[in-house]
C-alpha cells in the first residue's frame, strides 16, 4: 500500500509540475502579448486611422479556442508519461509470444520452446482477447486509445499552427475534426475506464498550447470605441500644440491675441482721428486769426505758431504709434508665454489621460491582473489609483470636447479675448484692453 501511495504522489507531482510549467509559460506569453497590445494602443492614439473613423466597429478576434486541446493524465503521471506508457501497448494483430493454436484449433502455450509443431498457428492478441484473456483485451484497447489520442493531438496541433499563421478557416475545420473525435470517443469526465482501470485515465479539455491573441485587432477595437476616439482627440490636439507652426497652435495663439490687438487698433484709430480733428481745428483758428490781424509781421508769427503746432501734433502721433507698437509687442509676448504654458500642461495631461485609458483596456488590464494574481490587494489599490487618475483627467476630457465646437476651448478663447478687450477699452484706458483680452481669452479656453 505504501508503494501505491508513493507512485500516486509521484504521479500527482509530475502532473502538478506539468501544469505549473504550462501556466508559467502561458503567463509570460500573455505578458508579452499585453505589452504588444499596449504598444499598438499607444501608437494608434491620435493617428490618422483613428481620427478618420476607419477603426469604428473593429472587432478583435478571439483566438483562445485555438490554444485549447485534449489533455490526459493517469496514475502514471503527466500527459507525456501517460502517453509514453500507452504507446507500448500492441495492436490486436500483433502476435502473442508463446501462444499457438494446435492442429485441432485449441489454444496452447508452448512457452519458450524452440518452435511450434507442424500445423500450429501462432495466436494474436485479438485471439487471446476473444478467448477471454483480460490482459490482451486491455492492451488492445490501450493501443487503440493511443492511436485515437495521437490522431486528435495531431489535428489540434495543425489547427493551432494554422491559426498562428492566420489561416482561421483551415484552423476551424481541423478543430471540428478533432472535436468530433473527442465526442465520439467520449473523452471527458464520463470516459469508460473498462480495460483501463490500472491506468486511471482522466481526460479534460483545457489550455494545451501557447496562448494566441489578436493584439492588433483588440487594439483597433479599443481605438475605435467612443472613449478611444475622445482620448485620441486629446492626444492629437496635444501633439499639434507641440508644433508652434501647426494650424492648431496658430489658431490658439490667434485666439489669445486677436481680441486684444483689435482693441488696441480701435483705440489707436480713435486717438488718431481725435488728434486729426484737433489739428484741423487749430489750423482753422490760426488761419482766422491771421486774416483778422493782417500785416506781414503777424503773418510771420502765425506761420511760426503753425509750425510749432504741427510739430506737437506730429510728436503726438508718433507717441500714439509708439504706444501701439509697445502694447502689441506686450500682447504677443504675453500670448507666447501663455501658449508655452498651455501646450506643456496639455501635453502632460494628455499623456496621463492616455496612460490611464490604455491601462484600463481589456488585454492590458487582464495581463496586469494575471501578472499580479498573487497580489490581489495591491492590484485593487492600483485600480483605485487608475480611477483617481481618470477623475483627475476629467477636465482634459471636457477641454477636448469643447475644443471641437463647444462653448469653451479655442472658440471660447476667441470670444473671451474679444469680450475682455472690449471691457478693457470701456474703462477709459485703451491699453487696458491688453489685460482684458489675454485674461478673457484664457478664461474662455478653460470654460
Amino acid at each position: 500500500m505504501a508503494g501505491v501511495n508513493k507512485k500516486t504522489l509521484a504521479a500527482q507531482s509530475a502532473v502538478a509540475r506539468e501544469t505549473g510549467g504550462r501556466v508559467m509559460g502561458s503567463q509570460i506569453i500573455r505578458d508579452t502579448q499585453g505589452e504588444q497590445q499596449r504598444t499598438a494602443l499607444q501608437s494608434g492614439l491620435g493617428s490618422q486611422a483613428q481620427l478618420s473613423g476607419s477603426l469604428s466597429g473593429a472587432k478583435g478576434r478571439d483566438l483562445s479556442q485555438y490554444s485549447q486541446g485534449l489533455t490526459v493524465s493517469s496514475r502514471t503521471g503527466d500527459s507525456k508519461t501517460t502517453l509514453g506508457a500507452m504507446s507500448k501497448a500492441r495492436a490486436g494483430t500483433d502476435l502473442a509470444e508463446g501462444k499457438y493454436f494446435d492442429a485441432k484449433g485449441k489454444l496452447v502455450d508452448i512457452g519458450d520452446k524452440a518452435g511450434a509443431k507442424k500445423g500450429f498457428r501462432q495466436a494474436t492478441l485479438a485471439d487471446l482477447a476473444a478467448s477471454g484473456n483480460n490482459k490482451a483485451t486491455d492492451e488492445i484497447r490501450q493501443n487503440e486509445l493511443f492511436g485515437s489520442i495521437t490522431q486528435i493531438n495531431g489535428l489540434q496541433q495543425q489547427a493551432y499552427d494554422a491559426a498562428k499563421s492566420g489561416d482561421y478557416e483551415a484552423a476551424d475545420q481541423l478543430r471540428k475534426q478533432a472535436d468530433d473525435l473527442i465526442k465520439s470517443g467520449n473523452f471527458n469526465e464520463n470516459f469508460d475506464q473498462s480495460g483501463m482501470k490500472n491506468l486511471g485515465l482522466q481526460f479534460a479539455t483545457g489550455e494545451k498550447f501557447d496562448p494566441l491573441a489578436d493584439t492588433q485587432g483588440a487594439a483597433n477595437e479599443a481605438l475605435g470605441s467612443a472613449s478611444g476616439m475622445l482620448v485620441g482627440g486629446v492626444v492629437n490636439q496635444a501633439r499639434q500644440m507641440m508644433d508652434p507652426a501647426s494650424a492648431e497652435s496658430m489658431r490658439f495663439k490667434d485666439s489669445l491675441t486677436s481680441g486684444a490687438i483689435a482693441a488696441v487698433d480701435n483705440s489707436r484709430d480713435k486717438a488718431v482721428r481725435a488728434l486729426g480733428s484737433e489739428e484741423r481745428g487749430a489750423a482753422r483758428s490760426m488761419r482766422d486769426a491771421s486774416m483778422q490781424w493782417g500785416g506781414a509781421s503777424q503773418t510771420v508769427k502765425m506761420a511760426a505758431v503753425a509750425a510749432r503746432s504741427g510739430e506737437r501734433f506730429a510728436g503726438a502721433r508718433a507717441d500714439i504709434e509708439g504706444d501701439v507698437a509697445a502694447q502689441k509687442a506686450q500682447i504677443y509676448g504675453d500670448a507666447a508665454k501663455m501658449y508655452e504654458s498651455f501646450r506643456m500642461d496639455l501635453a502632460t495631461n494628455a499623456a496621463s489621460l492616455a496612460s490611464a485609458w490604455v491601462n484600463d483596456q481589456s488585454g492590458v488590464r487582464d495581463n496586469f491582473r494575471s501578472i499580479h494574481n498573487n497580489l490581489v490587494s495591491n492590484y485593487s489599490n492600483n485600480l483605485f489609483g487608475f480611477a483617481g487618475t481618470s477623475q483627475n483627467n476629467a477636465t482634459q476630457l471636457k477641454l477636448a470636447n469643447d475644443a471641437n465646437g463647444g462653448e469653451g476651448g479655442l472658440g471660447g478663447a476667441l470670444s473671451g479675448a474679444a469680450a475682455g478687450a472690449a471691457a478693457g477699452g470701456v474703462t477709459g484706458n485703451p491699453w487696458g484692453a491688453l489685460a482684458g483680452g489675454v485674461i478673457g481669452g484664457v478664461l474662455g479656453a478653460l470654460k
